[in-house]
């Protein structure tokens, strides 16, 4: 998937901690419980944005313009929208119980934000283009579509610098405690 390669480092990257005010429980490192919230998160953002990538990927222009910009809006739009959710849902997992702990859920809200914006301009180029002219919309219809797949990618790369940057250390052996963070960050075909 788009992406995923951008975040294998993040396995090896992240520390300690229990997500629960930097008290560990006895078997879970210190910010296990923060890793299972940004993962749980991360997982729904990056499955429901990548079928509505597959969507204008699979997109045919024997289906009319018309259709065309239709369908390419609807995932703009949904994508805008899953990106305000995960947004959300990680901003109220707070930091991580550890040092530099806000300074990697700012830099991680930060890189969420990013690919809001990216999404949110793909819609608004879309909305601007006439959907009945083929000549218009097409050529926007291919640049649309790597606005959207690029959106997607450099949000996943721009999270992988935020977890692989050094103070985020300690929080690799939380993301190999949080059961929702299994097999996250590897490739897949």
């Amino acid at each position: 998937m788009l992406g995923v390669v951008a975040l294998l480092a993040l396995a090896g990257c992240s520390n300690a901690d229990s997500g629960d005010g930097g008290v560990a429980e006895p078997t879970r490192p210190p910010g296990t419980r923060w890793a299972e919230r940004f993962c749980t998160a991360y997982d729904a953002w990056v499955t429901s944005v990548t079928e509505r990538l597959r969507a204008a990927q699979l997109l045919d222009p024997a289906m009319g313009p018309a259709a065309a910009h239709t369908t390419l809006t609807q995932v703009a739009a949904g994508a805008r929208d899953d990106t305000t959710v995960v947004v959300g849902a990680v901003d109220a997992a707070g930091e991580p119980p550890i040092d530099d702990g806000p300074i990697i859920a700012v830099d991680i809200i930060h890189a969420l934000q990013q690919a809001e914006a990216a999404f949110t301009d793909a819609l608004s180029s879309l909305q601007s283009v006439n959907p009945n002219d083929p000549a218009i919309l097409i050529p926007g219809a291919a640049g649309a579509r790597a606005g959207l797949v690029n959106a997607l990618s450099i949000a996943r790369n721009e999270l992988a610098a935020a977890l692989s940057e050094s103070h985020a250390d300690s929080l690799t052996p939380a993301f190999a405690a949080a059961p929702a963070c299994d097999g996250l960050f590897t490739a897949e075909g």
